[in-house]
């Protein structure tokens, strides 16, 4: 995703706020593909969890680590986190195009590419 943000001509001028989705996704998908792949351990009598990572160093197997609750709560407020901010900017986007719209069904000028308004037909 980076490299097409900021290797294609249409998408390199976009404004930070991309950057910023984009390396938010990456560290969220980085902490789901942990929960996803490894494997969760509980104990009988208490609540807490433990997390064995998925990995390819078969010295670090049956390592765990336990979990806190507040981790786990934190990656799914970052998770809303994230979704709200590209929900809002979804929003932020139909409505301009819908005003953009109006104001071009009643006549209203518009800005061509150069910048300049122009009247539409």
């Amino acid at each position: 995703m980076r490299t097409v943000l900021e290797k294609s001509p249409l998408h390199k001028d976009k404004s930070g706020f991309f950057d910023q989705i984009i390396s938010e996704y990456a560290a969220l998908n980085a902490t789901r593909n942990k929960y996803v792949h490894g494997l969760w351990y509980t104990l009988e009598d208490e609540p807490r969890v433990f997390l064995e990572e998925e990995t390819d160093n078969y010295r670090a197997f049956l390592e765990k680590r336990e979990v806190p609750y507040a981790e786990i709560t934190g990656t799914l407020h970052r998770m809303i986190a994230l979704i709200s901010k590209l929900l809002e900017r979804e929003h932020t986007v139909f409505v301009a195009r819908e005003l953009l719209k109006s104001q071009q069904s009643l006549g209203q000028p518009s800005a061509d590419s150069s910048g300049k308004s122009q009247k539409t037909k």
